[in-house]
Parts: structure tokens; C-alpha cells; sequence
């Protein structure tokens, strides 16, 4: 007889009696299950709570066929069960899910004492989807109001008694906003517990009386017992904002965490505008987290050979997906429009001279890599072009260490150049800083606050000082700040955003897009934006577009952008580029599953066929502008 017991989210398998079991093929059929070994008896081990429950059903059968009869602990008996109900309530979203997004008559009736919010109908018909699958995702576009959503879905199952508590895993950027939101949505501060740094072992000891927990996803995955003890003593709502970040689809550190995670929660949801960046395998992780008993997508391998299989995968993943998650399209927010300025400025004298001889160098290079190693060849694409957007932007970002990109000084061999280079600062200011500074101060003195972008940290230092110097309030953000008042009580980026925002008088916010474009709502007190710069990673700009361009702007409220460019540079490539990739990106956005394509990564310039495409650009601009 085999024993076979579930304890402590243990799955063992005892074959003492059969050992033939142990060894041989059936031993590695047994590893190929994702059991382990044990060294001191002849037992299976299985300590994966995913894996454990799309395997339980594949073991008791294999044992039936062999006529091996088998002994089951009482845990694990009731973990069939369970496992059994969950089947059936997947099956039964799956219905349900269906049906709430083909009822164009829908009529939303939900028990939503105590939420403050009015929701808008759109929202309404997502928020009535999410109660009936009640595990589900919200694809919906940045701006289209998924917390507030997720929190009117809680509020249903709070006065229900489903759930009581909120724990929502993300980037630390969300955490300002989920505690905001709570308060605009239950009309008092949320009862919040951030359970990161060293003390938060205390917060998770003295859980009672919070509302509302948030963690990072690096937390996350070194927590996992406390957060699995945690959701073994309160009915838990376990959110994962940004999902996306769990999209690697195997071997991910804090994917296979947040599976551990999933079953023991009472509801689930997934978050992101950008479920797929890279295609359709992004899905797996995020997906199998809202039905950990695999009933969806199966096991990996099984998954990976289906995408492989099928034909037309975009519409086999859709038809598969469609009853599991809601999408709200930027056509169905109705935002006011906006205007947009593209503002060319030529370049000063010397930074015209140290571009041409940077671009002019760039194609001479070029033509003498033919033979060398393509990975090489990538690291000197990335390299000219950082250089070229720098110089465009302020030639004196060249002698510094670049902490964005972490590149060291530019090293030019030319004596004039690097004359220019070394000793910028004392000959000129770049025009771009110029018109950059007058705008601002022109939008201030108006009694607008700004929000002023710029990819390098170093203009970001040079900005700040010259506004201080014009007596302009002044706040900056890039990925040096700390996050929040866990890491510098003095100086963080809540704070920067809390005094921009809750500022009387104008005032400007200086950021990078880097550590600035996610999970942050300025526009209620911020309707102007200047990019002094920009790069080539159109999901930074998209979102960074989103900040002051959101659900709950007045009809009436124009929101503007000014885009300064370099004349006759790689800032004109760069709008090409921009405009390209976000056209694409929006015939994705625009289906009812988003799934993008590896040049819409979040880090296009660590993508190797998103720079190709890039550089190729770059240097036919350059190559026409030498004729």
C-alpha cells in the first residue's frame, strides 16, 4: 500500500512497501512531476501548493491503473475536495463571466453601503464582472480608474462577509495611491500596514485592525509564510497591481512566489494596462494565479506547446481568456481632448559641432564592425545612441557618469571636442534647457503648476537649481529618491508628489520617466507637462502621458503637452519612433485583449530587436543629414 499525505502544504508520497517505485523510470517520471527525493526514506516530496494541486488528480490515477491501492491522509482528502469546488466555481465563472460581458443591457445591483464613489457606467459593468467570477483581471488602460474598482468589488464583499482585508502586491510607486484611493472611496484613512523594511514584522503581528496591506513583489517572495499566515487568519482580497511584473514564464523568482500565495486567499484580481509586452506567455503566471488549480492554461509545457500549436493564437488566447478578465478602452473614458506642441529649437553653436562629430564618428564606427560579434555591435548601438540623446539634450551630460543608463564619461579622442566637452558649461547653455525654463516659468507665472520630464538625472540637478534660483517652488523625482518614509522620513518620492500636489501656490515637479510614469495621478492638480527630452521606450511615455491625462477631468479642462526637440537630430528620430510604436500599440489596446509584441517591452533598450530597429533609424538620419 502507498501512503499518501498533505500536511503543511507538504504533498508526500510513501511507496516503502512498493520499492520498485523508487527507483528506475517510474523514479524519474516521479522527478518529472516536480517531486524530490528523500534521502533517508523512500518517500515523494512535493512542496509547490500550484503544482500539488493540478498533480493530486494524475497521481491517484496512476496509482488505480497499477492496481497499487493507496491510503489517504485526512488533509489531503479535504484538499481533493477543495480542489474539486474550485473546479466547479471555475467552470461556473466561466458561465457567468460570459454572460456579464455579452448583457449589453446589464443593470449594475451591488451592496455598495460605505463606498463613497460613484461609479462611472462603465466602470460599473467591470465591477459587476468581477463580482460574479470573482477571480478575475483588469486589463483595463492607466487612467480608467482599476483601483478605484477593485476597491467598490471589495466594498461588495466586505458588507457580504467574503473577505476582510486588502493585500495588494506591486511596485512601492502604487502604495501612495492604493492608501489615497481608499480614502476617496470609504470617505477615512485606510488602517494601513506597508509591510516592508524591519519592522514590519510587528505589522504583521498586529494585523487585527488594518484595512489595507501593501508589500513589493521582492518582499513578497522572501515573505511568503508570513503573508500565507496572514491570509490563514483574516479572509483576505489579494491583489497583484502592475501584474505584469510577474510575467516571466518560468524560473521567475517573484511569479513562483505569488503562485505559492494564491490559494490561500479568499478572492483574487490581477492589475496592469500591459498584460502581454512581450506576447502571449506573459500570460501564464498572471492567469494561474486567478485559478491556481490550472484549469485554465494546464501546466507549463502543455501551455507553451498549445501557443505553438495554434495557428491564430491571438484569437485562440482571447476565446480561451474572455470570460476572465474586463477591459475599459481609452474610447470609453471620453476624456477631454488634449494639445499637443512639438517646439523645434536649433541647437547652440557648439553643441551643433560636438553632435556632428559624435554622429559623424558614430557612422565611421559603424561601417567597421561588419565582422565583429553581433553582441558587441549591440552594446555600441546602445552606447551611440545614449550619447546622441544626451547632446541633443545638454552636451554637458557627457563628462559625468550617467546614473540612468549606468555609462561611464564619454571619451572622445578628438582635441577640439573634447575641449568643448570637458569645458561646455562655461561656453553655453543648450537651448532646449533655455526654452524648457522659459515655458515653465511663463506656465507658472500664470498659476499653472508643471510637470517637467527629462530621461537624465543630471538636467533634472540642473533644472532644480535654476528654478530655486528663479524663486519656483521646486520637486524632483528620479531613481535615486527614495520611495517612501520607510526608507528617508526627510526626503522621498511620496513626499516630493504630496508637496507638489498639496501645494497653494505653482510649482514644478521634475521627474524621469524611469521612476516616475507608473501608478501616479497628478492630474487633478497638474494639466501641463514639458518634455525636455525623450527616449526610445514608448511604454515610459505612454504612461508618463497618462499622469496629468485621467478619469475625472472636467469636460472642460484642456490638458497640455510641450515636446522639445532638437532640430536636425536623434529627437527627431525619436518622435518618429514614438509615434510608430505607440500607433501599433494602440491597434493592440484597442482589441478586447491587449497583446503586444517584443518591441512594446517596458525596457526597449535592452531589447535586442527593438534597438536594431531603433539604430537603424538613427543612422539613416544621420547618414542623410552628412550629405
Amino acid at each position: 500500500m502507498v501512503q499518501i499525505t498533505y500536511e503543511e502544504n507538504l504533498l508526500i508520497v510513501d511507496v516503502t512497501n512498493h520499492p520498485e517505485l523508487f527507483s528506475g523510470h517510474f523514479s524519474l517520471m516521479f522527478r518529472e512531476q516536480g517531486f524530490l527525493k528523500s534521502e533517508i526514506a523512500q518517500i515523494y516530496i512535493m512542496d509547490d501548493s500550484i503544482k500539488i494541486r493540478s498533480t493530486i488528480d494524475d497521481l491517484q490515477r496512476f496509482f488505480k491503473r497499477k492496481r497499487i491501492p493507496v491510503k489517504l491522509s485526512e488533509n489531503f482528502s479535504r484538499l481533493t475536495e477543495e480542489i474539486n469546488l474550485e473546479k466547479q466555481n471555475f467552470e461556473y465563472a466561466m458561465e457567468l463571466g460570459l454572460e456579464t460581458k455579452d448583457n449589453p443591457q446589464l443593470i449594475f445591483e451591488a451592496d455598495l453601503s460605505g463606498f463613497k464613489r460613484k461609479l462611472k457606467p462603465y466602470q460599473e459593468k467591470a465591477v459587476q464582472h468581477m463580482l460574479e467570477v470573482k477571480n478575475t483581471a483588469n486589463f483595463s488602460v492607466p487612467g480608467s480608474g482599476k483601483t478605484t474598482m477593485l476597491y467598490a468589488g471589495y466594498s461588495v464583499w466586505l458588507n457580504a462577509g467574503e473577505v476582510e482585508k486588502v493585500v495588494v502586491i506591486g511596485p512601492p510607486s502604487c502604495f501612495m495611491a492604493w492608501e489615497e484611493e481608499f480614502k476617496e472611496c470609504f470617505g477615512r484613512p485606510a488602517k494601513s500596514h506597508r509591510l516592508i523594511g524591519p519592522d514590519r514584522e510587528w505589522k504583521y503581528t498586529n494585523s487585527k485592525d488594518a484595512d489595507l496591506f501593501l508589500t513589493s513583489f521582492q518582499t513578497a517572495s522572501i515573505d511568503v509564510e508570513r503573508l500565507i499566515a496572514l491570509m490563514q487568519l483574516h479572509k483576505v482580497f489579494l491583489i497583484i497591481d502592475e501584474s505584469h511584473y510577474i510575467k516571466r514564464f518560468e524560473n521567475g523568482t517573484w511569479a513562483n512566489a505569488i503562485l505559492k500565495l494564491a490559494p490561500y486567499a479568499a478572492r483574487r484580481a490581477i492589475s496592469t494596462g500591459t498584460p502581454m509586452p512581450n506576447g502571449i506567455t506573459d500570460l501564464y503566471s498572471q492567469m494561474t494565479f486567478l485559478w491556481p488549480g490550472k484549469f485554465l492554461f494546464g501546466e507549463q509545457n502543455y501551455f507553451k506547446a498549445q501557443v505553438k500549436q495554434n495557428s491564430d493564437e491571438i484569437t485562440w488566447i482571447q476565446n480561451l481568456m474572455r470570460p476572465f478578465f474586463y477591459r475599459i478602452t481609452k474610447d470609453d473614458l471620453n476624456l477631454p481632448a488634449v494639445e499637443v506642441h512639438r517646439i523645434p529649437v536649433s541647437m547652440s553653436a557648439h553643441q551643433q559641432k560636438i553632435y556632428d562629430a559624435i554622429a559623424a564618428r558614430t557612422i565611421e564606427e559603424l561601417d567597421q564592425f561588419s565582422t565583429r560579434e553581433i553582441s558587441e555591435i549591440a552594446r555600441f548601438k546602445r552606447a551611440k545612441i545614449i550619447r546622441l540623446m544626451q547632446v541633443a539634450s545638454n552636451p554637458g551630460l557627457l563628462s559625468d557618469f550617467s546614473q540612468e543608463f549606468q555609462i561611464p564619461p564619454f571619451v572622445y579622442d578628438g582635441a577640439d571636442i573634447v575641449d568643448l566637452i570637458d569645458n561646455y558649461p562655461q561656453y553655453e547653455k543648450p537651448q532646449k534647457l533655455i526654452k524648457a525654463v522659459e515655458i515653465a516659468k511663463s506656465l507658472v507665472e500664470n498659476g499653472q503648476k508643471v510637470l517637467l520630464w527629462s530621461t537624465f538625472v543630471n538636467n533634472i540637478f540642473e533644472l532644480r537649481k535654476e528654478f530655486i534660483e528663479l524663486g519656483i517652488p521646486t520637486y524632483i523625482i528620479y531613481g535615486g529618491v527614495p520611495k517612501s518614509d520607510e526608507e528617508d522620513e526627510e526626503f522621498n518620492r511620496e513626499q516630493q508628489i504630496r508637496m507638489f500636489k498639496n501645494s497653494k501656490t505653482p510649482c514644478i515637479l521634475i521627474a524621469n520617466p524611469a521612476a516616475c510614469a507608473e501608478s501616479i495621478s497628478l492630474h487633478k492638480d497638474c494639466h501641463h507637462a514639458i518634455y525636455l527630452d525623450r527616449s526610445f521606450n514608448c511604454g515610459h511615455y505612454l504612461q508618463s502621458l497618462d499622469r496629468i491625462h485621467r478619469i475625472g477631468l472636467p469636460e472642460e479642462q484642456a490638458t497640455t503637452y510641450y515636446i522639445i526637440e532638437s532640430e536636425k537630430s536623434i529627437d527627431e528620430v525619436i518622435h518618429q519612433r514614438l509615434e510608430e510604436k505607440a500607433w501599433m500599440m494602440r491597434q493592440v489596446i484597442d482589441l478586447d485583449l491587449p497583446i503586444g509584441s517584443p518591441e512594446l517591452d517596458e525596457d526597449n533598450l535592452g531589447q535586442e530587436q527593438e534597438l536594431q530597429m531603433d539604430f537603424n533609424v538613427v543612422a539613416n538620419h544621420i547618414r542623410g543629414t552628412l550629405r
